[in-house]
């Protein structure tokens, strides 16, 4: 075993002076296999072209097999497995590894951790997201733990904490959070607050919901603060305000809004509390003030 050993370090030791003996003056390799260890970063890598300098890796092309990456620009290439501390991602496919942080330009996800940075666009397979902020892009299926969703297509997945704030949700659970506006077409909601958007079909189970149109679906329990439900079935909760315009009411209070049509099945009559009276106006409250004609008093 410790010859194997000893002959599989020469190997890496002759690709090393190869690469040293075939490298460009500025630093450059083409289709290199072989070890990098340069700036912080060490990597196993194949077929690679690429630049050294500043510290830095700036990636062509090529495979990167496993090793760590401190800092750099990747323009494209495969990614198999490894670390990745800091850098920009231009475009590529990424199979499994752990990402600390960076920007994310383009490029498919196939399998991994992401803890931080900025994803500007691409394609989501699998993964858990930690935290971080989400511009745009396909999100297939994965578990969201935390960050910031600005737009964007949610094909399925697990969300579990964090802002939503405009784009497509196809189907998947939500467990908790803010949605601020979009598209939601169907899932499982849990709970946390719901501000504005279309919901197409679901089920609800808990929450807050703010403002928007709810198409259909199950609603549970929860809170009704404003909006407009099409139709579905409601099964408990409280009312505050908004248009119910059909569906199905079993259970829960209604404070106040206006019912079109439905089927109530509730034995608590559907009663509206009267609209808090307006503080009058000063001359409507005292009449109007004393009138004086002629000349003042004389002394």
């Amino acid at each position: 075993m410790d010859k194997i050993r000893v002959a599989q370090e020469l190997i890496e030791v002759a690709k090393s002076l190869l690469a040293a003996e075939v490298a460009g003056e500025d630093g450059s390799y083409v289709n290199f296999t072989g070890k990098i260890d340069y700036g912080y970063s060490v990597g196993f890598v194949k077929d690679a072209t690429f630049t050294l300098t500043n510290n830095q890796i700036l990636w062509e092309n090529g495979t990167w097999i496993k090793g760590t990456w401190r800092d750099g620009t990747w323009k494209n290439g495969t990614w198999k497995k490894g670390t990745w501390v800091k850098g920009t991602w231009v475009k590529g496919t990424w199979f499994n590894g752990d990402w600390k942080d960076g920007k994310w330009l383009h490029g498919e996800w196939k399998k991994g951790t992401w803890r931080d940075g900025s994803w500007y666009g691409g394609f989501w397979e699998n993964g858990t997201w930690e935290d971080g902020l989400w511009r745009e892009g396909w999100w297939r299926k994965g578990s969201w733990h935390y960050g910031v969703w600005k737009d964007g297509k949610w094909r399925n997945g697990v969300w579990k904490n964090g802002t939503w704030e405009k784009g497509d949700w196809v189907k998947g659970t939500w467990y908790k959070g803010l949605w601020k506006d979009g598209r939601w077409s169907k899932g499982d909601w849990h709970d946390g607050t719901w501000k504005g958007g279309w919901w197409k079909d679901g089920t609800w189970f808990h929450g807050s919901w703010e403002d928007g149109k709810w198409q259909k679906g199950l609603w549970h329990f929860g809170f009704w603060r404003g909006g407009i439900w099409a139709n579905g079935t409601w099964e408990d909760g409280i009312w505050y305000k908004g248009i119910w315009k059909d569906g199905v009411w079993k259970d829960g209070k209604w404070e106040n809004g206006e019912w079109r049509k439905g089927e109530w099945k509730s034995k608590t009559p559907r009663i509206n509390k009267p609209e808090p009276e307006e503080e009058p106006e000063e001359e409507e409250r005292y009449g109007p003030g004393p009138m004086l004609y002629g000349p003042g008093p004389t002394r």
